[in-house]
């Protein structure tokens, strides 16, 4: 499971604008509902129950208005708490519509482009599970 693509300051502020994306490159479905992305600027998120990657595919899950700051850094991190993946710190305050992607083993600030196919989920938001 890698964090592939990540939108901390979208030009729409409506609740949905700002959103992660996570990429499965493993061979099976990978079962990720009430897994925790952690910021360090804000209490941790929970992944909604139910939410699956399917194998080679991307979950694009979407953040609640404030539920993450700008610049901030994000781990992802199972149920167990153990850290999956994680991002340097992310610093979009310009609101321009670009996104962080992976490129490689770093990040970019720009307009990249999945290498899965992308699959719509919910929203991330504080407690739950």
């Amino acid at each position: 499971m890698l964090i592939v693509l990540v939108e901390l300051a979208a030009e729409d502020p409506s609740p949905g604008g700002t959103f992660i994306v996570i990429e499965n490159r493993g061979p099976t479905p990978a079962d990720i509902g009430c897994w925790r992305l952690s910021t360090t600027t804000r209490e941790d998120l929970r992944i909604p129950a139910g939410s699956t990657v399917p194998a080679g595919k991307s979950l694009r899950l979407f953040f609640e208005r404030g539920a993450v700051a700008n610049p901030d850094r994000l781990e992802l991190r199972d149920d167990t708490g153990q850290v999956i993946d994680g991002t340097p710190v992310l610093d979009d305050t310009a609101a321009d519509d670009q996104l962080f992607g992976r490129v490689g083993d770093g990040w970019v600030l720009g307009r990249p482009s999945l290498t899965s196919p992308l699959i719509d989920g919910g929203f991330i938001s504080p407690g739950g599970c």
